[in-house]
């Protein structure tokens, strides 16, 4: 009942709203009321505090931080053609490398996190790394 509850809260925007939905489909919950009429406001509270703190906000906030990482790779590399087609070599290198040197980083995180899974799991990881994915699979998971 309790992840009902949760899932009635997200289609609504107040708590109160969103418990009145619950209680009106759940004959227990209007029987328990009934019973303890001070119920009503405690779930109303515990709706808000729920609401506050919901982990589909934390979601949320990872999805928009890997498009924002996503966006950030593609402007870098946007940035290192411009400098390229406008022969500016030195500042274009220099972006590959600084560029170059986080991938290296993230590489080795990834081998340190999936060595135990094995090969395949390692090489594919890498792969998401190599390809600037990995903040968008990683929101996904």
């Amino acid at each position: 009942m309790t992840a009902a509850l949760s899932n009635t809260l997200r289609q609504r925007k107040d708590a109160a709203s969103g418990y009145a939905q619950f209680k009106g489909k759940y004959i227990s919950a209007q029987d328990l009321t009934n019973l303890f009429p001070f119920l009503d406001q405690v779930c109303i509270d515990l709706s808000q505090e729920v609401l506050y703190v919901a982990p589909w906000g934390a979601a949320l906030r990872t999805q928009l931080g890997a498009a924002v990482s996503i966006l950030d790779m593609i402007s870098d590399i946007t940035v290192i053609i411009d400098k390229w087609i406008n022969k500016d070599y030195w500042d274009a290198w220099f972006l590959i490398c600084i560029i170059g040197i986080a991938i290296f980083l993230q590489l080795v995180v990834v081998y340190f996190q999936y060595r135990r899974l094995g090969f395949k799991r390692v090489a594919w990881e890498s792969f998401l790394v190599i390809s600037c994915v990995k903040p968008g699979v990683d929101a996904w998971r």
